[in-house]
């Protein structure tokens, strides 16, 4: 599929959404738009995995240092929940990382806490 037309993907269509050594060498702006992208496709409790520069390294041929996965803009539902040097590389260049899309609640659950008449004469619970 091209770039071009990740956009066109319907929201939460996707279970798995994997990336390989293309987002370290993007500028900040275009791997937040990828983020929000991926965000929206993936259904709840599915996986992005990737495999990307773990570090920041010297500038690239572009003119910019790479962007280090942990330094990626993440959308709120998509943090990093595992991350570690790729078996594949002898380098510390290259690492996996696996995020979950976990739903934001629609609603703060709260707690009803029965308050005694000797507490209310304190104020306080």
């Amino acid at each position: 599929l091209p770039n071009w037309e990740i956009t066109n993907i319907p929201d939460e269509s996707a279970d798995l959404f994997v990336n390989f050594r293309s987002m370290g060498e993007m500028k900040v702006e275009t791997i937040e738009e990828y983020l929000k992208q991926i965000n929206r496709v993936l259904r709840p409790e599915r996986c992005f995995y990737q495999e990307n520069t773990g570090i920041a390294m010297a500038t690239n041929s572009r003119g910019y240092v790479d962007t280090p996965i942990l330094a990626y803009p993440y959308p709120a539902t998509l943090k990093v929940r595992d991350m570690r040097l790729s078996p594949c590389h002898d380098t510390y260049r290259y690492w996996e990382a696996v995020s979950i899309k976990k739903e934001i609640p629609r609603y703060i659950p709260i707690q009803i806490v029965q308050v005694s008449e000797k507490d209310k004469k304190k104020n306080t619970l």
